[in-house]
């Protein structure tokens, strides 16, 4: 009984994986993601717009001209996702909302850099901290 519950939780993983990449790519339009040219601009773009953040959840830290450090405490269906499947938030966030994080930033300013800080995230902080360099 306990593979088959193993099991589950891998395939439910696979499927909540392919479905955030396809909700990502089709439902939040990626192919008309508008460009963000400086930190402030990834933030209302990225964070606000693209993935529908109120502003009182997701807090700037530090901001310069080519740094934005965020820390956020939305309602955030990963964090969901893990608990139900007993996994650490940062194996499941690492898989699933990173990469498509990576591949929406760099559409949004080439020079963009992803970084999320793996011993502030949730629920080991009450948020979840993120830098972005534009290099």
């Amino acid at each position: 009984m306990q593979e088959l519950k193993i099991i589950l939780k891998k395939f439910l993983l696979f499927l909540y994986e392919i479905n955030f990449f396809t909700f990502v790519f089709y439902c939040k339009g990626l192919f008309f993601l508008e460009k963000a040219r400086t930190p402030l601009e990834i933030y209302e773009k990225f964070y606000l717009k693209f993935l529908k953040i109120k502003r009182k959840n997701c807090k700037i830290i530090k901001i310069t001209k080519n740094k934005i450090v965020t820390r956020c405490n939305n309602p955030c269906p990963i964090l969901g996702l893990a608990n139900f499947i007993e996994k650490d938030t940062k194996e499941v966030c690492k898989k699933i909302s990173e990469p498509v994080c990576v591949y929406v930033l760099k559409k949004m300013n080439k020079k963009a850099k992803f970084f999320r800080n793996y011993k502030k995230i949730r629920p080991h902080a009450k948020y979840c901290e993120e830098t972005i360099l534009l290099k």
